[in-house]
C-alpha cells in the first residue's frame, strides 16, 4: 500500500515538474537568466513529496487500525453497524466510521449542552443565591420572614456534602458563606420562618421520559431552583445521605439549620415559595446577604470534568430563562436548539430531551460532537476530564505514552460507550468523537475508547519526511 502510494505521487510530481519547466523555462532564457532560476517547488513536486507521502501513509494506517477497532469481530456485527467515529484536523477529515450515523449519545450530549451555555452567556457570568426580608434588620431581629431565594446555582454546597466526592478539590459555591454573611449582616433573630424560593424555575424535578431509576438511585437529583448539594440531604446528621424529593425544602431546613448552630434565632418552620404562589405573599424586597458562584466557565468545567447531571439539566432551565421564557425544561431544550443552529453546528439529525444524556431518546452525530469540539472555545475543552489525571478519565488512559495527551468527555449508559475530545498527537491536535452503540454485555467498550486513545496520540506513526528524501 505505501509503494503504491510513493508510485503514485513521484508519478504526480514528474508531471508536475515537466509541467512548470515547459511553462516557464523558455521565458527565463529570453531574459537571460538560467533556465533553472525560473523553477518553483510545486505543490506534489518531487522535493514535497515525502510530505505528502508521510501524511497519506499515516492517514491510511489509521484508517486501517480504527477499521479493524471497530469491526463486527470487535465489537460485535451490530454494534459496529451501529456506532461512529469521525477524526478530524485542522479541519479535515483524517479517520471516519459512519459519521453521519444518528446514535444515542449518553453523557457527551453535555458537550453540546456548555456550548449552547457560552454561546449565550459570558464565561465571566454567575449565579447569585440571594437572603431577602421584608423589612430593614433592625437591632438584630428580622421582623418576619427571612427568604433564601433560588438563582439556579446548581454547585450550591455544603462543606459534609462536598467531602463525600472521591476526586478533591472539587468546584462548588459553598453555603456556609451564605449563612456567614447573614450573620455578618447582623442577623441575631428571625421572628418568622425561613422561606425557600424556587420561583426562578418550575417544579418538574426531572424529565418525563427518564427511567424512575436514575433518580432513585442518586444518577441524577430532583431539580430545583432552590436545592443544595444536589437536591441531597443527610438523614439524621449520619453520614447517610438521601435523595430529597422536596429540594427546596430540604434546603431551606438546612440554611435554618446552620443559622441556628451560629446562634441565630429562627422561630418558624420552613416553607417554600413556588411560581404558583400569588406574587403578593412572596414580597420580600430587601437585600440581607447574597453568596454568588464561581464563573460560568468553572462551572460547566466541574459538569464536563464529573459529569454531572444535576448542574446539566439546571443548565438547560438556566438556558430557557435566558432566552426570555419559562425556566422549564421543554422550554430550555428550544432555546438550546436555537443556540446551537447560531453557532453553526450540523444539527440536522439532533434530537434530545435533555442536557445530560441520560435520555435514551437522545440522538446526535459524531460529525456533530466532533465539529462541536473543533469550534470550541479554550476553555471549553479546558474543562474536559483528562486521560489518566483527572474527572471520569483519572482512572483510564494511564499509560506513560497517553496519560496527559487526551481531554474528552465521557459518556456511558447501558450498551453505550463515548469520548468526545481532542488528542495531542505527534506535533498536531486531533479533535475526535467516538459513540460506540448496542454494545453486548461482554464488549469492552470503554477499552475499545482506550485504545482509540493510543492510536491517536501516535498519530502520525510513519516513517517522517527525512527518512522518505531522495
Amino acid at each position: 500500500m505505501v509503494v503504491g502510494a510513493i508510485a503514485a505521487v513521484v508519478a504526480l510530481s514528474a508531471v508536475d515538474l515537466v509541467v512548470v519547466a515547459a511553462r516557464f523555462g523558455a521565458a527565463a532564457q529570453t531574459s537571460g537568466a538560467p533556465a533553472t532560476a525560473a523553477l518553483r517547488v510545486a505543490v506534489l513536486s518531487a522535493r514535497r513529496a515525502p510530505e505528502l507521502i508521510t501524511d497519506l501513509n499515516s492517514r491510511t494506517e489509521l484508517q486501517a487500525q480504527v477499521d479493524q477497532l471497530l469491526s463486527p469481530e470487535y465489537v460485535g456485527a451490530e454494534g459496529s453497524a451501529a456506532s461512529c467515529l469521525l477524526v478530524r484536523e485542522r479541519g479535515r477529515t483524517i479517520v471516519v466510521h459512519n459519521s453521519g450515523l444518528d446514535v444515542l449519545p449518553a453523557s457527551t450530549m453535555k458537550v453540546l449542552t456548555a456550548t449552547a451555555v457560552l454561546a449565550t452567556s459570558k464565561p465571566t457570568d454567575t449565579f447569585t443565591t440571594t437572603v431577602r426580608a421584608a423589612a430593614p434588620v433592625s437591632a438584630g431581629v428580622v421582623q418576619g420572614d427571612l427568604w433564601l431565594v433560588g438563582g439556579g446555582d446548581p454547585i450550591l454546597a455544603t462543606k459534609g456534602y462536598l467531602a463525600t466526592f472521591r476526586r478533591q478539590p472539587q468546584i462548588a459555591t459553598s453555603l456556609e458563606e451564605l449563612v456567614d454573611n447573614v450573620v455578618a449582616a447582623g442577623v441575631t433573630h428571625v421572628v418568622g420562618a425561613v422561606v425557600a424560593d424556587e420561583r426562578l424555575y418550575d417544579v418538574q424535578r426531572g424529565v418525563p421520559t427518564w427511567k424512575d431509576s436514575y433518580q432513585s438511585s442518586g444518577e441524577v437529583g430532583q431539580l430545583s431552583a432552590m436545592a443544595v448539594n444536589d437536591g441531597f440531604f443527610q438523614v439524621d446528621g449520619k453520614g447517610i445521605w438521601r435523595i430529597s424529593t422536596q429540594p427546596a425544602l430540604s434546603a431551606g431546613d438546612l440554611f435554618a439549620t446552620l443559622l441556628r448552630e451560629r446562634g441565630v434565632l429562627v422561630d418558624g418552620l420552613t416553607r417554600v415559595a413556588t411560581a404558583a404562589d400569588p406574587v403578593a405573599t412572596v414580597a420580600a424586597p430587601l437585600d440581607v446577604a447574597r453568596v454568588q458562584s464561581p464563573p460560568m466557565v468553572q462551572v460547566l468545567n466541574e459538569m464536563l470534568s464529573e459529569s454531572d447531571n444535576t448542574t446539566a439539566e439546571l443548565m438547560v432551565k438556566h438556558l430557557a430563562k435566558v432566552a426570555g421564557g419559562e425556566g422549564s425544561t421543554a422550554a430550555g431544550v428550544v432555546a438550546m436548539r436555537a443556540a446551537l443552529t447560531k453557532a453553526g453546528l450540523p444539527i440536522e439529525k439532533l434530537v434530545f430531551f435533555d442536557g445530560s444524556g441520560l435520555d435514551r431518546g437522545d440522538r446526535v452525530t459524531c460529525a456533530l460532537l466532533a465539529t462541536a469540539v473543533e469550534l470550541a472555545p479554550p476553555e471549553l475543552i479546558n474543562g474536559l476530564p483528562v486521560g489518566g489525571e483527572s474527572g471520569t478519565l483519572a482512572g483510564r488512559m494511564r499509560a506513560d505514552n497517553v496519560r496527559g495527551r487526551i481531554k474528552a468527555k465521557t459518556g456511558t449508559l447501558n450498551g453505550v460507550s463515548a469520548l468526545a475530545g481532542v488528542a495531542e498527537a505527534n506535533g498536531t491536535q486531533l479533535q475526535f468523537a467516538l459513540v460506540l452503540n448496542k454494545l453486548g454485555p461482554t464488549t469492552p467498550g470503554r477499552t475499545v475508547g482506550d485504545e482509540l486513545a493510543a492510536l491517536l496520540v501516535a498519530y502520525p506513526n510513519g516513517p517522517n519526511a527525512k527518512e522518505l528524501a531522495p
